[in-house]
C-alpha cells in the first residue's frame, strides 16, 4: 500500500518496492537512475509543479539530517499523496548520501474527512435553521431565513417555498430566494394544475428536468429564464396536512444528487412543521380575538339590559307597595294575593339584577377590605337564614372553633358570598335534611365549608360549577330556578380576597360541600394594644 523509494541525495532512483508496479508507473528493474519527480510525473516540465518545489525543498533538509512530510492532492495520478522524506543514517549515526521516500495513497482518508467535515456543516447548518425558524415570527419568515442558510449546503440557482390555500386546491409562492435582481418571480405565482397533482400524490422529492415539461407554468418558465434547468419538489406536509411545497432549481440535474435531496428533504420537514404550528398559532390567535370581543359585547350586553331592567322594576315595585297600603283604595283578599305574588317575584328578580351587577362591578371596582373575625358574621348569618331553612324542612347547624383568627376582607361582600352559599344548599336539598356551616384555622388559612345532603353534583360538572351562567341541568324543564350566576359570583368574591374556593361531592344524590380557604390577617393596631 506505501510506495518505498531509496534515493540518492539528487533524487536519483536507487531501489523501489514493488508498489511501483502496483500503481502502473513502472517495473521494478527499470527504475534504477530514474529521477524520483519524473517517476511520479512523467514528462511533467512544469516549473509550478508542487512535487518538483516540494522534493527540491526536502533534498536540502534531508542532507541537513532533518525529514519533510507533505500531503497533497496529486492532479496527474487523481488521488491524495501523503510524502514523507527522510534522510538515511549509518551505523555510527553519520548521514548517508541517501534518502527514504514514503509515498502513501490517503485518498479513502481524506474522502471520510471531507464527508465528516461536511455532515457536521450540514448539521451546523440544518442546527442554525431550526433555531432560525424557532426565533421566526411568520411563515414568510420561516421560509425566508430556511432559504438563506440552505445556500450553504446546496447548489441551486433559485428556491422558494410555495403555501396551500386553506381549501388545499391552490399553491401560491410565498417566499423567494433569487440569486440575480433580473427575476420577476414574485409571490403570487402559481403551479400548474399538472405539477400540484404530481406533488399532492408524492411527498418524497420530486425531481423534474423543465427540458422534458410541456406546458411550463408561470413559476417553471421563470425558472428556466434564470438558468435553472432542473428542480426538485417535496411536499410540506404536518400532522397530517397539506401545507404547501419546497422547491429548488438548479442549472443541472446532476446538481441534485442524493446528499442535496437529503438534506433538501430534513429541511423540508422542519419548514412543515414550523409553517403548520405558525398557522394554527395565527388561527388560535384570530379566534382568541373573536372570543374576546364576544365575551366583552356579552358582559356589556348584561350590563346594559341590568340598568335597563332596574327602571321599570322599581316602579312595579313602588306601585306594587302603594296598592299593598291601600294607596289605591281597598282590595279584596284576591287582589292582596295577587300583589303579594308580584311583590314576591320582583323581589327574586331585583335579588338577581343586583347579582348580575355586582358581578359586573367586581371586574373593575377597587373592593376596600378591613380585618375582622368571621364569627360574628357567620353567627348573625346563621341566625338569620334558621327561618327559611325550618320552613323547608331543613335543619341548619353551625360549628364555629373557638378561637378563629382575623381574615382581611369586605364585610358586605364576605355576608353576599355566605347567602349565596346557604341559599344554594337549602335550595337543593330535600326536607328533613341537614345543612351544616363548618369554621376553623390551619396552616395560615381560615376555612369556611358548607356542607347539605342535597342533590349532589356529577364529577363531570365540579370542573365547571363555578362558571358564570353554568347549571347542571340546563334543560328547559329544570326543577331549580336561577341563573347559574350565585356560585360565580362567590368565585370572583374569594379571589379578589386572595382565596379559593372549591366544591367537592361523593356523586349525584349524596350532597356536597363548598369550602373557601381565606388568608389569615393581622389583628388591627388597637386590637393589638
Amino acid at each position: 500500500p506505501e510506495l518505498v523509494c531509496l534515493v540518492e541525495s539528487q533524487g536519483n532512483v536507487i531501489r523501489v518496492n514493488r508498489t511501483v508496479e502496483a500503481w502502473g508507473l513502472a517495473q521494478v528493474l527499470d527504475v534504477r537512475g530514474r529521477d524520483f519527480h519524473d517517476l511520479l510525473h512523467p514528462g511533467c516540465t512544469s516549473p509550478d509543479c508542487y512535487l518538483r518545489t516540494f522534493l527540491q525543498t526536502a533534498y536540502g533538509e534531508a542532507l541537513r539530517g532533518r525529514p519533510s512530510v507533505l500531503e497533497a492532492r496529486d492532479p496527474l495520478l487523481q488521488r491524495y499523496l501523503s510524502i514523507c522524506i527522510r534522510p538515511v543514517v549509518d551505523l555510527h549515526k553519520d548521514l548517508a548520501s541517501t534518502s527514504v521516500i514514503v509515498v502513501q495513497d490517503i485518498t479513502e482518508r481524506k474522502q471520510a474527512e471531507v464527508a465528516l467535515q461536511r455532515y457536521a456543516e450540514r448539521l451546523a447548518v440544518i442546527n442554525e435553521i431550526s433555531q432560525a425558524i424557532l426565533s421566526a415570527r411568520s411563515s414568510r419568515e420561516i421560509a425566508q431565513v430556511a432559504l438563506d442558510h440552505l445556500k450553504r449546503l446546496i447548489p441551486y440557482q433559485l428556491g422558494f417555498i410555495a403555501l396551500a390555500e386553506q381549501n388545499g386546491a391552490v399553491l401560491s409562492i410565498l417566499s423567494i430566494m433569487v440569486p440575480h435582481p433580473t427575476s420577476v418571480l414574485r409571490p403570487g405565482y402559481t403551479f400548474s394544475p399538472r405539477v400540484l397533482r404530481g406533488i399532492r400524490s408524492n411527498q418524497s422529492p420530486n425531481v423534474i428536468r423543465l427540458t422534458d415539461v410541456p406546458g411550463l407554468s408561470e413559476a417553471e418558465r421563470e425558472m428556466m429564464r434564470v438558468g435553472a434547468r432542473a428542480y426538485v419538489t417535496i411536499s410540506l406536509m404536518a400532522e397530517g396536512t397539506f401545507v404547501g411545497v419546497f422547491t429548488l432549481g438548479t442549472k443541472d440535474v446532476k446538481d441534485l444528487q442524493q446528499e442535496y435531496l437529503d438534506i433538501a428533504y430534513e429541511v423540508a420537514s422542519l419548514l412543515a412543521v414550523a409553517i403548520r404550528h405558525t398557522q394554527l398559532y395565527e388561527e388560535l390567535r384570530h379566534t382568541n380575538k373573536e372570543l374576546e370581543a364576544a365575551l366583552r359585547a356579552r358582559d356589556e350586553m348584561i350590563q346594559n339590559v341590568s340598568h335597563e331592567l332596574c327602571t321599570p322594576l322599581t316602579i312595579i315595585r313602588g306601585y306594587t307597595e302603594l296598592m299593598q297600603e291601600g294607596g289605591a283604595g281597598e282590595l279584596t283578599a284576591a287582589q292582596k294575593g295577587m300583589l303579594a305574588t308580584i311583590s314576591t317575584h320582583s323581589d327574586r328578580l331585583l335579588h338577581m339584577l343586583n347579582r348580575l351587577l355586582t358581578l359586573q362591578r367586581l371586574d373593575s371596582d377597587v373592593v376596600e377590605k378591613v380585618p375582622f373575625v368571621p364569627a360574628a358574621i357567620l353567627r348573625r348569618i346563621v341566625r338569620a337564614w334558621r327561618a327559611t331553612a325550618e320552613r323547608a324542612g331543613i335543619e341548619l347547624r353551625l360549628k364555629i372553633s373557638d378561637e378563629l383568627p382575623y381574615i382581611l376582607a369586605n364585610p358586605d361582600l364576605f355576608d353576599q358570598t355566605m347567602v349565596n352559599l346557604l341559599d344554594n344548599a337549602i335550595k337543593f336539598s330535600p326536607g328533613g335534611g341537614t345543612v351544616t356551616v363548618r369554621s376553623w384555622a390551619n396552616n395560615g388559612s381560615v376555612f369556611i365549608a358548607v356542607s347539605d345532603q342535597g342533590i349532589g353534583i356529577p364529577a363531570h360538572a365540579l370542573n365547571h360549577i363555578f362558571d358564570r351562567f353554568y347549571q347542571v341541568d340546563g334543560s328547559m324543564s329544570r326543577r331549580f330556578g336561577g341563573m347559574g350566576i350565585g356560585l360565580a359570583l362567590c368565585k370572583k368574591i374569594v379571589q379578589i380576597h386572595g382565596g379559593r374556593i372549591w366544591a367537592s361531592s361523593p356523586g349525584e344524590g349524596k350532597g356536597s360541600t363548598f369550602t373557601i380557604a381565606l388568608p389569615v390577617a393581622a389583628p388591627p393596631e388597637d386590637d393589638v394594644e
